[in-house]
């Protein structure tokens, strides 16, 4: 079980997160939904590490504790376009001693990708697979994956699930942000729906007593019509 109870981040007196709280159990595959600015990336950066803020986690309270406790995918690949994936592969072992080498290498396999190739070789698609890769392979409990899938196609869409899904054990939970709702929904078991920096609904196919999709679900919310 992961906790978080009063999560606030203020950026230059502005309340960007409002008291956020949520459990979330082991083996979970979270979404996290919500318009532009709706606060997604800076809650998957507080959960991290990378941003400081109030409240408790019960992986432990510091940045040091959080970042151990969870593997990052930012919506930006974070190196340079002309390193070899070799070079940011040696640069992942020297940053996070959980990085699995082995791991990695059966990604590349299944990926036919070579660590001698440079970043910018390969198509933008292949650049979202091999960073995610590159998170898949660190042994944490929580994965944290901010628009894993924005601009790539259906297929290499299809072929990241599968990567995630081949790695995902009880022992670990997904959080994933999306604006892509209508591809996703049979992979999450519940949805953070987030607005002005809170959590407004935790929503699953039980929370209401006629199904809907996600996608009807965001509209009535943040079209003012959902009860």
């Amino acid at each position: 079980m992961f906790e978080v109870s009063h999560l606030q981040k203020i950026f230059h007196q502005k309340k960007i997160l409002n008291n956020i709280s949520f459990n979330i159990r082991d083996g979970s595959i979270i979404g996290l939904v919500g318009p532009n600015g709706s606060g997604k990336t800076t809650l998957l950066k507080c959960l991290t590490g990378l941003y400081s803020c109030k409240g408790y986690f019960s992986c432990g309270n510091s940045p040091e504790e959080r970042k151990a406790f969870t593997s990052y995918m930012a919506s930006s690949f974070p190196f340079t376009s002309y390193s070899k994936l070799r070079d940011v592969i040696d640069i992942y072992c020297l940053l996070f001693p959980d990085f699995s080498e082995k791991v990695m290498e059966k990604h590349l396999q299944n990926l036919q990708l070579k660590d001698s190739q440079l970043v910018h070789h390969l198509s933008y698609g292949y650049q979202r697979q091999f960073y995610l890769s590159l998170s898949l392979s660190r042994q944490v409990p929580l994965y944290l994956f901010d628009e894993p899938f924005q601009g790539i196609d259906h297929l290499s869409k299809k072929t990241m699930v599968q990567q995630m899904l081949s790695d995902f054990t009880k022992h670990r939970t997904f959080i994933i942000s999306s604006h892509q709702l209508n591809d996703l929904e049979n992979l999450f078991d519940e949805v953070f729906f987030l607005n002005h920096g809170q959590i407004i609904l935790n929503y699953n196919n039980d929370s209401t007593q006629n199904y809907q999709s996600l996608t009807e679900v965001y509209e009535q919310i943040y079209g003012g019509s959902y009860d």
